[in-house]
């Protein structure tokens, strides 16, 4: 005689869904430590809520949100309770290990299995559950957690690429790794720096100054995971941005961003931006009648944003600005087709350069940037006196044998508006090829904005290179002030009167045929001079070339030399980019790669990956090959003009230099959106050139990829530190120091 299901029994409800309890894979990830929505633990006051068919994890408040999307019943509930700390007069007294004062807080572990939508519980262990569900628990318990395996995989890659690193230094026989000379240089260049470090440690983390703690909402700190605080600098100043806060806090609920979660809400990146946000400025995590703030570990988030980076998914010290353009180009992308709520857009702006050779007659090149890199020219140091009285003092103190203290030191003050000026003013542009004289010569370029952002970054270009390829960084102030206008910076087009110079401009889509959007220019150039376009164009620029050049990082094409590439990155650059720049240089060398990856370390999409596809160049009959280079075509050029031609040299000569003659032949591929100039179909942000300064991004160290970040943030008429998990009110706010500003424009 069978039994009646009673709904009122937690085993007959656990009976009855039996079918939705898995038993977790190896393959399978099985979140337990964070909720995917929000940042509970099974610490918080509700526990954490494990669904035992997805095995993504859930806080309480936010367990029947699954539910109700996936119909998921049966959870198991973890919840961490702290033991109570049994008070031991004489472990006080002593201070042993062990004692309460020198020991973290110890939990006990309760598991429940629950079945929603009542939440009827029942004890785990317990003997008279169903075997398949005991299976279930007793994997999840034991399984590590995929945050806790992300995080042991990227410690492991690190350890793989410091191994192949190690490489590239002399080992002895007792084994003892000897540096080469080129990390030699580095040691000497950082030693010079070492000086600096204490002063600008504690200028920029404002050591020593009673800083009044902040919290509540907005005011919440970001764990450091390991050397991730070029995330958390990065992040706590986008979230202070009116486009970024409204996006995903303002405009976008919690419930909402997880019903749009197509599959598994810890990969959708609306869903982890929109987790971030609130988790900073809600105030959830940031309870100003706790003592201690412990900030908010951003791990989930971080494994999403980095999947795709070789670099930031490792836990080395990143450069915030290249991970500031991942993040935004990452956001750009999950917002394709929906520019209108694109947050991204906010920092967009565009560039507008302007080429005039000797003929009188211009030239003009669009593109668009989410950052304006700027050089610091010493020479307009407004403190010139003092710093040679300084150079004289420290002569005296060097011939003593004395060091300086970094209260002596006196470091080069330079006003902002020199760095803007700097960006804007002529630049002699050599062996430039003029269509209008036929010849290379000499151009004068200029550059300008043609719109203004919501929010402006100005990058200090404060590493440099000095003789040997040894890398630097500047020790300066860049004095900022309160209200910053930079009308005069935009750019008008052209102009009455000017003539543009003969032939497509560059950006113009001419070409369809060769799969890719390129200048005209590119026709005429010489293997030399299209290395002069990598040397001063954008990274779009880059990729053409290594396409006309048919360059494949594949096996089956042309590999980077690993010697260079070691060399390279024993000087202190990202492996990747080493790779790229030996790969995009065709391994002639480390200086060649070095400069290359000076030139373009800043381009918006310097991390994009290595070009994978191969590309074969066009077979074609070697005398009639040879009569196109004698004309002066460059070789690739003149291999794909013949085989548009059908092999006729007179037609191949006329598709080089007439475009009617281009557009009457055979098109059959598309242009590549990978290389178009400007893709824009919707107007950019625009409005007055006038700023307000709304965050920094400062950097400790003597290399992007070592040291700390802090960001300093104005908000609710005060400025505020954000130092990983403390966060504060500043005192100090090392203005002068940063290594990235974020303006806010002032509306009119």
């Amino acid at each position: 005689m069978s039994t009646s299901f009673d709904p009122s029994d937690p085993m007959d409800l656990l009976e009855a869904n039996l079918h939705y309890v898995q038993i977790p894979e190896p393959t399978n990830r099985v979140y337990k430590h964070e909720c995917c929505i929000s940042f509970d633990t099974p610490k918080s006051e509700g526990g954490l809520f494990v669904d035992m068919n997805s095995f993504l994890a859930f806080g309480e408040d936010y367990v029947g949100w699954n539910y109700e999307k996936t119909g998921s019943p049966v959870y198991l509930h973890i919840k961490e309770i702290q033991k109570p700390v049994i008070e031991d007069a004489l472990l006080l007294a002593i201070g042993v290990e062990g004692g309460p004062g020198n020991s973290d807080p110890e939990y006990e572990l309760i598991y429940k299995i629950v079945i929603l939508p009542g939440y009827a519980k029942l004890p785990f262990p317990y003997m008279e559950l169903p075997i398949k569900v005991s299976l279930a628990v007793e994997a999840v318990i034991t399984n590590a957690g995929a945050e806790r395996k992300e995080q042991v995989a990227t410690w492991a890659a690190d350890t793989k690429l410091k191994g192949k690193q190690a490489m590239d230094s002399e080992q002895l026989d007792d084994g003892t790794l000897v540096p080469t000379s080129v990390q030699t240089e580095i040691t000497t260049a950082e030693k010079e720096l070492d000086q600096n470090t204490d002063f600008n440690w504690n200028r920029i983390q404002e050591s020593g100054q009673e800083v009044e703690p902040l919290a509540g909402p907005g005011y919440t700190g970001l764990v450091n995971l390991g050397n991730s605080c070029y995330l958390a600098a990065t992040m706590q100043v986008v979230f202070s941005t009116r486009g970024f806060r409204s996006r995903y806090y303002s405009n976008q609920s919690l419930d909402v961003a997880f019903d749009n979660a197509l599959v598994d809400p810890t990969v959708d990146l609306n869903m982890q931006l929109t987790k971030l946000a609130h988790g900073l400025l809600s105030g959830k995590y940031s309870n100003p009648a706790t003592k201690k703030q412990e900030g908010i570990p951003p791990g989930m988030f971080k494994s999403l944003i980095s999947a795709k980076h070789p670099e930031f998914s490792t836990t080395r010290q990143q450069d915030a600005l290249e991970f500031f353009l991942h993040f935004l180009d990452q956001v750009e992308q999950s917002n394709t087709g929906n520019p209108k709520f694109d947050p991204s857009r906010s920092f967009k702006f565009g560039i507008e350069e302007r080429l005039k050779c000797p003929s009188g007659k211009v030239s003009y090149n669009k593109r668009d940037d989410y950052i304006l890199s700027l050089d610091i020219p010493l020479h307009k140091a407004t403190n010139k006196k003092e710093l040679e009285e300084f150079q004289e003092f420290k002569a005296e103190k060097d011939a003593k044998g004395e060091e300086l203290s970094s209260d002596e030191i006196v470091r080069p003050r330079v006003p902002l508006m020199d760095c803007l000026d700097c960006f804007s003013a002529p630049v002699e542009l050599h062996d430039f090829f003029s269509t209008a004289l036929n010849a290379k010569t000499t151009a004068i370029k200029t550059a300008g904005l043609t719109s203004f952002p919501d929010y402006l970054v100005l990058h200090m270009r404060k590493f440099v290179v000095e003789e040997g390829g040894v890398p630097k960084k500047l020790d300066v102030c860049v004095d900022v002030p309160d209200i910053i206008d930079i009308n005069h910076m935009r750019s008008k087009g052209l102009q009455p009167g000017e003539e543009l110079l003969p032939g497509p401009q560059p950006g113009e889509e001419l070409l369809p045929d060769t799969c890719m959007s390129k200048p005209a220019l590119f026709l005429y150039m010489s293997p030399l001079a299209f290395q002069l376009i990598m040397d001063f164009d954008d990274m779009g620029t880059s990729k053409l070339i290594l396409d006309l050049l048919h360059l494949s990082a594949s096996d089956d094409g042309i590999n980077a030399n690993e010697d260079i590439v070691l060399q390279l990155a024993s000087k202190g650059f990202q492996y990747f980019l080493c790779k790229k720049a030996v790969l995009y240089t065709f391994n002639t060398g480390v200086e060649a790669a070095m400069n290359w990856l000076l030139d373009h370390m800043y381009d918006p999409d310097i991390n994009a990956p290595i070009v994978k596809e191969q590309m074969l160049a066009p077979v074609v009959d070697k005398l009639k090959l040879r009569t196109l280079l004698d004309i002066g075509i460059d070789e690739l050029v003149a291999r794909k003009a013949l085989q548009e031609s059908g092999g006729d040299v007179e037609k191949a000569a006329e598709w080089v230099y007439d475009p009617s003659v281009r557009s009457s032949m055979d098109t059959t591929c598309a242009p590549s959106s990978s290389t178009t100039a400007v893709t824009e179909t919707r107007p950019l942000p625009d409005g007055e050139g006038r700023y307000r300064l709304k965050g920094i991004v400062s950097h400790i160290g003597t290399s992007i990829h070592c040291g700390h970040y802090v960001a300093h943030i104005y908000k609710d008429g005060r400025w505020v530190i954000f130092d990983d998990d403390k966060v504060g009110a500043s005192k100090n706010p090392p203005i002068d120091m940063a290594y990235l500003y974020f303006l806010e424009r002032i509306e009119s």
